[in-house]
């Protein structure tokens, strides 16, 4: 996972002389940003993703306002405007909103982007940015969508990604929040399965005032430092980057491309219509931390804001209990 890239630097070559700036021009630049750290090249990417939302537009469509409201979601509705399509559609007795908010990584990027939409990093100049106005209103945000407004069902903090999307195709619901592969990678059963090409994309919501952004997630690849054979390995990046192993990863996968020769291919995108929206859902990306200690971290928060959405801690207490923990240089252990 890119957010490793820091944790296992000091195992890794360093990559510096065995690509050319040339060869990594031809890359996309968010993908190949989260391969340096202290400014080496420790790592190259494999493939990018970004955080996205699916929505049913079987069910949508019949509403008589659909195409502007498609249009709306393309862009990325506010989280106002998205609050108050869940309680217009209640009547349907569908479950409105499900994302993962079991205690792990994916909750942390649902968390995330509710905080980088409001322009707060998680660290500014060393420091952590947790017990903020801007990350009180994320995480409430978050805990309000299960517990105030109930448009997300409570069984959402059991879910991470793949359960998720088996639950969201089983019981009908309108909008779920995903990856790219969502449905590519998983196996359904025929009755869920036939639901999957009314899934749309569309971006995840963001503040009203505020810009829409994405989480980055994504896979990059180290060579290690004890390895004998290094120029084969490096070999081997330059082959899994190439436009036609990209092309195929995307299409038996689902896995956004990094190559840009891809999106100069008008034969290939008018064959896949999909990656110019993901293209376009690229710009929206933020980067989680790039930290040596992320995964003690992020596990922390996770936690914490687990409990919230649970409804065992208030808001500021598991902020402040998570804060806490963090100074602390404390370990979690589940």
């Amino acid at each position: 996972d890119l957010i490793w890239v820091p944790r296992f630097a000091k195992w890794s070559e360093p990559l510096d002389n065995y690509f050319s700036p040339e060869e990594e021009s031809q890359l996309l630049k968010y993908a190949i940003n989260s391969c340096y750290f202290q400014g080496r090249l420790v790592a190259h990417p494999f493939f990018i993703d970004i955080g996205l939302m699916y929505y049913r537009k079987d069910i949508l469509r019949k509403l008589p306002d659909y195409p502007a409201l498609k249009k709306t979601l393309k862009r990325s509705i506010t989280w106002e405007d998205f609050i108050r399509l869940g309680r217009r559609l209640k009547r349907l007795n569908h479950p409105f909103y499900v994302f993962q908010a079991d205690n792990y990584e994916g909750l942390i990027c649902s968390f995330y982007e509710t905080l980088l939409g409001q322009g707060r990093p998680l660290f500014r100049n060393g420091e952590l940015q947790l017990q903020t106005p801007e990350a009180r209103r994320g995480l409430q945000l978050l805990t309000d969508l299960v517990n105030r407004y109930q448009l997300a069902p409570r069984v959402v903090t059991q879910f991470k990604e793949n359960p998720s999307f088996h639950y969201a195709l089983a019981k009908d619901a309108i909008f779920v929040r995903g990856w790219p592969g969502a449905f590519i990678n998983n196996t359904f059963p025929d009755s869920e399965a036939k639901k999957i090409p009314d899934m749309e994309m569309a971006a995840v919501p963001h503040f009203k005032g505020q810009k829409p952004v994405a989480v980055y997630g994504g896979w990059d690849l180290m060579i290690s430092k004890e390895s004998t054979q290094k120029k084969e390995a490096a070999q081997f990046l330059k082959f899994v980057v190439r436009k036609d192993m990209q092309e195929l990863l995307y299409e038996k996968g689902g896995y956004i491309p990094i190559n840009r020769a891809v999106y100069q291919d008008s034969g290939f995108l008018k064959k896949h219509p999909q990656l110019i929206y993901l293209r376009h859902l690229l710009d929206m990306g933020v980067y989680r931390p790039s930290l040596v200690e992320y995964t003690r971290i992020s596990d922390i928060i996770s936690y914490y804001t687990h409990l919230a959405i649970q409804g065992e801690l208030p808001v500021s207490e598991a902020l402040r209990r998570a804060a806490e923990a963090i100074h602390s240089k404390r370990v979690l252990v589940h």
